[in-house]
């Protein structure tokens, strides 16, 4: 303990000083000492909620080349129990993140449970290290192009999918509709939201968390009983994967109960919580009521279900078996009950992932999986004007930019969405909203040389860029003054 006590007097000196952290500073034979330090059973415990960590952290970087990578990970394990908002645990976020290559190699294919910190570290670092495990996308003229009949959606985009070979899918896809010139981002963009929202919405293949009581009537999961075929669920699995690839954000989120079986791991009591407000309550009351509560050694369990344990509606279960009873019954419903639907699903997934699959879900949490699938719905008009930028001649304090975001303003929230949607291809925008969006949103000013009186606003959803003149305000204010 008292070599414990003595690093830390000196680096509490570095953290007072103020000082970078240099050879000077931080002997060679201090380093060393840190590293053996840490393999003592009470240092987190000694240093945790400690400020003495608060130094530069491109020191750090030198334990990554030390004999034993896990000495790394203690150190920075320990560094992850400061204070969120204190400055050093930013730092600690800035190193965490650019050394995400350092993790993706040390966790391999499983994140095992010494490693369960590393998921607390912010969702930045843990979409970066998640995309690891995605396909890279290639460049477009080695990307797989697919025609599809836009009268024939659904079934016409699931022969091609699934008649691909895996392999191209991974290098991403490139798309145009029979019949339609355009092709690029926006189109790809379309294609995808479009597909993704009218599979979802056939009314036999997913259910949404049911009951008065849930707080979310978006997430879905597959239906029980659904009559849509194992085509369409693998399809769907691939989707999916597609939008990961292409960061299209799609609209749509996964129930927990789905997400925690594409993860793999076990559905508990509190995991239907949201899921299905009415059974939760019944299996929590069968769980916590009390056996000083009743003079006999059974108790006879009713959860208001279809009963298929005996023909009264309920089952005699000894008190002591209420667990596995209500562990069973869970595993009935949400997941033996869709296991032939969530079994396409990540054979969809599994396809184009492979192992990697069971990493991207151990990595990531729902909220997560969340902005990336489904983005986020509100537009911000402060944040809409802020970061659009201007060409062609036009600029933020031009009076046809000023009339043009009344005019936005004005519009009813849908209507605004759906100009979003003809300008970008866009429909849910990234997690940090419009500053996220790559590229940004852009008006540009026609060339005044050329005879437009006869078009309209112009749309090139693939660059996020709107066209338009300036005569069109002259004219619309015009219209409205007649």
């Amino acid at each position: 303990m008292d070599k414990l006590r003595d690093l830390e007097d000196q680096l509490e000196k570095v953290a007072i000083s103020g000082e970078g952290v240099t050879n000077q500073t931080l002997s060679e034979q201090l380093l060393k000492d840190l590293l053996m330090i840490v393999k003592h059973p009470t240092f987190i415990s000694f240093f945790a909620n400690r400020k003495i960590f608060n130094f530069s952290f491109g020191y750090l970087d030198k334990l990554i080349q030390a004999d034993d990578p896990d000495d790394y990970m203690r150190v920075l394990q320990i560094l992850s129990l400061l204070p969120k908002d204190d400055v050093t645990s930013q730092q600690f976020q800035r190193c965490m993140f650019n050394n995400v290559d350092f993790f993706a190699m040390k966790l391999g294919f499983v994140v095992r449970q010494e490693h369960e910190w590393i998921l607390e570290t912010g969702y930045e670092f843990r979409v970066k290290l998640a995309y690891h495990s995605i396909p890279i996308l290639h460049n477009t003229d080695q990307q797989l192009k697919l025609e599809i009949n836009r009268e024939n959606l659904v079934q016409d985009s699931i022969t091609k999918i699934l008649e691909a070979d895996e392999f191209d899918l991974r290098r991403g896809i490139s798309v145009r509709f029979v019949g339609e010139a355009g092709i690029g981002d926006g189109v790809r963009r379309d294609w995808l939201i479009s597909l993704v929202g009218k599979m979802v919405e056939t009314q036999d293949a997913f259910q949404t968390s049911g009951g008065d009581l849930a707080p979310d009537h978006t997430r879905i999961y597959p239906k029980q009983g659904s009559s849509a075929s194992a085509d369409f669920y693998r399809c769907f699995g691939r989707l999916i994967v597609l939008a990961l690839i292409h960061n299209i954000q799609v609209g749509i989120t996964f129930d927990n109960i789905l997400f925690l079986q594409l993860s793999e791991k076990k559905i508990t009591l509190e995991d239907i919580r949201a899921t299905d407000p009415a059974k939760y309550k019944s299996y929590n009351e069968i769980m916590r009521s009390s056996p000083q509560s009743y003079d006999e050694e059974y108790y006879y369990f009713s959860d208001g279900s279809d009963h298929s344990d005996d023909d009264e509606g309920g089952r005699v279960v000894p008190l002591e078996d209420r667990e596995k009873y209500v562990a069973g019954k869970i595993q009935k419903e949400f997941v033996s009950s869709i296991q032939a639907q969530t079994d396409n699903i990540l054979k969809g997934f599994d396809g184009l992932l492979s192992v990697f699959r069971i990493v991207i879900f151990q990595i990531l949490k729902l909220e997560d999986f969340d902005y990336l699938i489904r983005g986020i719905k509100e537009l911000k008009m402060e944040d809409w004007k802020k970061f659009t930028r201007y060409e062609q001649g036009y600029e933020a304090n031009d009076r046809q930019i000023k009339w043009f975001w009344q005019c936005v303003q004005d519009l009813p929230e849908e209507k605004r969405r759906k100009l979003l949607y003809n300008w970008t291809g866009i429909k849910y925008l990234p997690r940090g909203g419009f500053e996220a969006l790559r590229p940004p949103v852009v008006i540009r000013n026609w060339p005044q040389d050329k005879e437009l009186l006869d078009d309209l606003p112009r749309a090139q959803t693939c660059f996020h860029r709107l066209s338009f003149p300036r005569f069109i305000f002259l004219i619309s204010i015009s219209l409205r003054a007649s």
